[in-house]
């Protein structure tokens, strides 16, 4: 009998020493990721790049749809207009068409001929254009031998 209750004492210190398995750790919860913030345009201005992110305005007017660029300071811009809604596809900048591109810089204006290709396009309530998205180029007319070249436009211009 004896050496039942020191086999089961044993058994009693042995089962007590073994080890406790360790608690499942709690996952860690994934974090969503940050999306990037999206340029309104990116152009390269006689091969100078220029990017923003927030330069945008757009008006409706006279039945005249148009989208302003403003660059820093405020005092040049690049504008957009088009004569009626603007839907998908691809318009020719003329000074007098549908679409039409005027570079205001320094107190000059400079019409521009080229080409504005849209994929997406979506007007708000009141009419004026809260998305546009597309690619465009273009080259100004020269005044005082000087002419500004828009190279490589994107657009992606999002109020919604």
């Amino acid at each position: 009998m004896r050496k039942i209750i020191i086999f089961f004492a044993a058994l009693l210190i042995v089962a007590s020493c073994k080890k406790k398995k360790d608690p499942e750790p709690e996952p860690t919860p994934t974090p969503t990721p940050v999306q990037p913030v999206k340029n309104q345009v990116s152009v390269k201005i006689n091969d100078a790049e220029f990017t923003c992110t927030l330069c945008v305005n757009t008006y409706f007017s006279g039945g005249s749809y148009g989208v302003n660029f403003s660059e820093p300071g405020m005092i040049n811009r690049f504008v957009m207009n088009f004569s009626a809604y603007p839907a998908f596809g691809t318009y020719t900048f003329t000074k007098s068409g549908f679409a039409h591109f005027r570079y205001e810089k320094n107190g000059y204006f400079y019409d521009g001929a080229g080409t504005i290709h849209i994929t997406e396009v979506d007007s708000s309530s009141k009419g004026g254009i809260n998305k546009l998205v597309g690619t465009f180029s273009c080259k100004t007319d020269t005044l005082g031998n000087i002419s500004y070249s828009f190279t490589e436009g994107v657009i992606n211009l999002n109020f919604k």
